[in-house]
């Protein structure tokens, strides 16, 4: 920490079984970071929009979650959920964190700095312990269980279909 409550570091090695109960949506331009905060808006997600290490134009959208996942299980389901609402995972696009890879700790290299969406010119610089309290207002959200709809309401489709195919030629 430096004197005014900044965290100077931006990422640390996790194993995969190392839990987390954030999920850390890294915006690196491809998508319109307000079309992803009104997609997840649209399901009931709430979350912090901050910069992204510091950088211009660059983005990250923190999410409180429900109980602790493994780094593995963020991964697969932070992947789920991103792709169910239209936007590709991948290096330069859209990135999820913490990984094994990186673990872009939320509050490092000007993290702080908190956006409102409907303004991505002027954000708010906060405190560490401002940064917190914000953070842990926040609704949790239930990311197993809304990914287990997800799969359920494919799988009824796909059932779906394939009974009225028979019935409607």
């Amino acid at each position: 920490l430096d004197g005014e409550g900044l965290i100077r570091a931006i990422g640390a090695k996790f194993r995969k079984d190392e839990p987390s109960c954030i999920l850390n949506v890294d915006l690196d331009g491809r998508y319109d970071v307000r079309e992803v905060v009104r997609s997840f808006d649209a399901i009931g997600v709430r979350g912090l929009l901050t910069s992204s290490s510091g950088r211009s134009g660059r983005f990250r959208y923190l999410m409180f979650l429900d109980r602790w996942y493994t780094i593995a299980e963020l991964q697969e389901l932070g992947k789920t959920l991103c792709e169910s609402l239209g936007f590709a995972v991948e290096r330069g696009a859209l990135e999820l964190y913490p990984s094994a890879g990186n673990g872009r700790l939320p509050c490092g290299m000007g993290a702080l700095t908190v956006f409102d969406p409907t303004n991505l010119e002027a954000g708010t610089n906060l405190s560490l312990p401002a940064f917190l309290r914000n953070f842990y207002a926040l609704p949790r959200f239930e990311l197993a269980r809304f990914v287990d709809e997800l799969k359920f309401t494919a799988e009824r489709s796909e059932h779906d279909a394939r009974i009225f195919s028979d019935i409607f030629p």
